[in-house]
C-alpha cells in the first residue's frame, strides 16, 4: 500500500475526479454554511472512523451499521449539530433518513443510497 500522501495546492474534495458537493445554509448556524453533501457519481467503498464512547449519538450508531457494507454513494455532513442523547427516537429518525429508496438524492435510485 502507499502511504505516500502529495496535497493537491488549491485541492477540495471534488478534485479526485468522479466526485461532486454542495454546501448550503441549513440553518443549524447563524450565517454561514453547515451543512454538505458529497456524492460519487458511482458506487465508491466506504470506511469510517467512529468514537469509543459507549454514549454514541445515534447517527454514530447508525452509520456504523451503514459503513459495515463497505459500499457508499454519498455522505451528508452537518456542522454544529451532534444529534446527541436523543434516545430511541433519535435512532428512529437516523434510520429513517435512508429509507426513501434514494428519492430526492441525485443520481441514486436505490435503497442502499444514505
Amino acid at each position: 500500500m502507499n502511504t505516500e500522501f502529495e496535497w493537491l495546492t488549491g485541492g477540495g474534495v471534488t478534485s479526485s475526479k468522479g466526485f461532486l458537493a454542495c454546501g448550503v445554509a441549513a440553518g443549524i448556524k447563524a450565517n454561514r454554511n453547515d451543512m454538505a453533501m458529497v456524492l460519487s457519481e458511482r458506487p465508491a467503498t466506504a470506511a469510517g472512523l467512529f468514537t469509543s464512547n459507549r454514549a454514541a449519538a445515534a447517527p454514530v450508531v447508525v452509520d456504523r451499521e451503514r459503513v459495515a457494507s463497505g459500499r457508499c454513494r454519498g455522505v451528508v455532513v452537518n456542522a454544529g449539530c451532534a444529534n446527541a442523547c436523543t434516545g430511541p427516537a433519535g435512532l428512529r429518525g437516523r434510520r429513517g433518513d435512508g429509507e426513501d429508496g434514494g428519492r430526492g438524492r441525485p443520481g441514486c435510485r436505490s435503497p442502499r443510497c444514505w
